[in-house]
């Protein structure tokens, strides 16, 4: 499995979220939420703006910018149907915190 090491798990607290740029050069967006760790593209499909800085309510993402919803654990929009964020796997191993770069969920 390729992977890729982003930080120690709790670097991120609950709550909070953190950037990371790949190896290719796309920017991710690693979240805390109350269930777990989510790693979602860094960009807003609306208007491009930065999702790191958005609001989380449970496992769902706020845009800061415009206010679009997405469900972290899958990617989906929840404002906009038609529209969605790659997500990825997220591996912790020994409070090591892994991203899969095989492949990304859809």
């Amino acid at each position: 499995m390729n992977r890729i090491f982003l930080c120690v798990a709790s670097e991120i607290p609950a709550g909070r979220s953190r950037e990371f740029l790949l190896p290719d050069g796309a920017c991710v967006a690693v979240f805390h939420s109350g269930s777990g760790f989510y790693a979602v593209e860094n960009r807003c499909p609306h208007a491009g703006g930065t999702l790191s800085g958005g609001f989380l309510d449970q496992d769902v993402l706020m845009c800061i910018w415009h206010g679009w919803r997405f469900d972290l654990r899958t990617g989906e929009c929840l404002t906009r149907p038609n529209a969605r964020l790659r997500a990825y796997s997220l591996v912790i191993e020994e409070e090591n915190l892994f991203l899969k770069l095989s492949q990304p969920q859809t």
